[in-house]
């Protein structure tokens, strides 16, 4: 009888509250368990239905990447809706007082870099368009997304350059001095390596970046904004064939829905965060 250990929900809000990376400017009073709104019996359920799949029950190495990378989704996804939430807020502010403190604008300014955003607007016009471009690209990837190409990726966590570097994506660094694995059998071209990870999470969060930043997912972001809009849910079946730049790999798009079809992961795009409407977060009146 396979069980694994369960997502403790209070453990994951007290690490994303002494993240080192928080924003400025975002208050503990929204990092609570309440407004996180993390189901954890519904999570609990989810999982126990996936492993029940009979592949998952003839091979644990597929079972407890499952359960491993379970967290580091909650992780990733928390934290990119709580930069988010901190962009949200700040544009409300800006569309009612049209303007930003010096701290607000470099702050938008560095989100702008971070997310590869540019423009030769100026003034209000340049504020207005960096909020439109960055709602776009901050935001959530459904769960099935994050580990269905990393199971593809990375063999169930198997292969080289998951076991050695922590890369479960198997992302490239073309032409660089920074450290990486180098290609062992596969190519005599050396002009790439992978990239190494201090973890595992480490990597996933630089996968979500890569997709929301990326040129080559500008049509899956347009897609994700499409079906929010319409108050549908974004599954990772309804971004997959958005994925088909991702990889060299033939028909990834195909492989990739077939993964998170069979092994069941599409479970967890709605139990693992729910539906979270951060723009509708409780904030104290002082702050409106």
């Amino acid at each position: 009888n396979l069980r694994f250990s369960e997502v403790d929900t209070v453990s994951f809000a007290a690490r994303l509250a002494l993240d080192d990376t928080a924003l400025p400017g975002v208050d503990r009073h929204l990092r609570t368990v309440s407004q996180m709104q993390f189901t954890e019996d519904v999570t609990d359920v989810a999982l126990d239905g996936v492993l029940a799949n009979d592949q998952f029950l003839g091979d644990l190495t597929i079972g407890h990447t499952v359960g491993d990378q379970l967290e580091h989704v909650q992780l990733t996804v928390g934290q990119l809706s709580e930069e988010r939430l901190h962009i949200r807020l700040l544009e409300d502010r800006f569309q009612k007082q049209h303007d930003l403190t010096a701290e607000e604008e470099k702050f938008l300014e560095q989100q702008a870099e971070k997310y590869d955003i540019f423009t030769r607007l100026t003034g209000e016009r340049r504020y207005a368009y960096i909020f439109k471009e960055l709602l776009l690209r901050v935001n959530k990837l459904p769960p099935s997304l994050l580990m269905g190409a990393a199971a593809i990726e990375s063999n169930w966590g198997t292969n080289r350059p998951a076991n050695e570097g922590n890369s479960l994506y198997r992302e490239l660094l073309w032409y660089s001095n920074e450290p990486g694995l180098i290609p062992e059998d596969e190519t005599e071209d050396y002009s790439y390596k992978y990239k190494i990870f201090p973890s595992l999470l480490a990597s996933m969060r630089s996968y979500t970046h890569k997709i929301n930043s990326g040129v080559n997912y500008e049509q899956l972001r347009f897609l994700r904004a499409e079906i929010e809009n319409r108050d549908k849910p974004v599954t990772g079946k309804a971004l997959a064939n958005a994925m088909i730049f991702d990889t060299n790999l033939r028909n990834f798009a195909g492989l990739l829905e077939y993964t998170m079809t069979f092994y069941e992961l599409t479970n967890f795009d709605e139990a693992t965060l729910g539906d979270i409407d951060w723009l509708d977060a409780k904030i104290p009146d002082a702050e409106k």
